[in-house]
């Protein structure tokens, strides 16, 4: 086990090829030493094999800092914002990398958590991620043999949920956010909240470049 910080660990399940991050404090310098851990892990990593994570958010008093700081997307290789952007820096010039990572909450994780994040995995053109309660669960997901990973070969459809795929629907049809809120019966924030996910899944930045690339692949 290697302590990268007074609170946070990382532990290499031998038998599996899994490195377990946990954290005991949510503290913003906390999670700066761990993005770093990983950004380095991510940027030396042998691309010829995925790389394997779990990130333990179990700790009493984490999980929820941890969501507010990542805007209740707890799906963040990089830990912090900061450390996604740069993830994705390598990943845009890597693209033979590979990366599963489980993410265990707690079993009381509740509100705006569970409502946006367990229920559903994400899918990334080089990540796949889920969330678990249990370690046993998260270990066999990981060591189960990879779906395939969206990539620019890939049917747009096949990346995204239904909802983010009846809300991109309309997006090329030139609805506003208020319209497909209305249209689908959500609010306005639950709409731009999907459209950054649809954004990240498609490696695009705008509802521009979103629609251009839907076409190109016949969406």
């Amino acid at each position: 086990m290697t302590r990268i910080s007074t609170h946070v660990t990382c532990e290499y399940l031998d038998e599996s090829g899994i490195f377990l991050y946990k954290i005991t404090s949510a503290s913003f310098k906390e999670l700066r030493c761990w993005q770093q851990s990983v950004v380095h892990q991510v940027r030396t990593w042998n691309s010829t094999v995925p790389l394997l994570l779990i990130y333990d958010l179990t700790q009493r008093g984490v999980s929820i800092p941890y969501s507010v700081l990542n805007n209740y997307n707890i799906f963040n290789v990089g830990v912090t914002p900061d450390g996604r952007q740069e993830i994705d820096r390598l990943l845009r010039e890597n693209r033979s990398l590979s990366i599963r990572l489980a993410i265990l909450v707690p079993e009381s994780v509740s509100g705006e958590i569970s409502k946006r994040l367990v229920a559903e995995p994400e899918t990334h053109r080089s990540i796949s991620y889920r969330v678990f309660m249990k370690l046993d669960e998260a270990i066999n997901w990981l060591l189960q043999a990879p779906a395939a990973v969206g990539n620019a070969e890939n049917a747009v459809g096949g990346l995204l949920t239904q909802r983010e795929t009846d809300i991109l629907k309309l997006v090329m049809e030139g609805r506003s956010n208020r319209d497909i809120a209305n249209v689908l019966t959500l609010s306005v924030g639950t709409v731009k909240w999907h459209l950054q996910r649809i954004y990240r899944k498609l490696d695009v930045q705008t509802r521009t470049q979103a629609i251009v690339k839907a076409r190109q692949y016949k969406f």
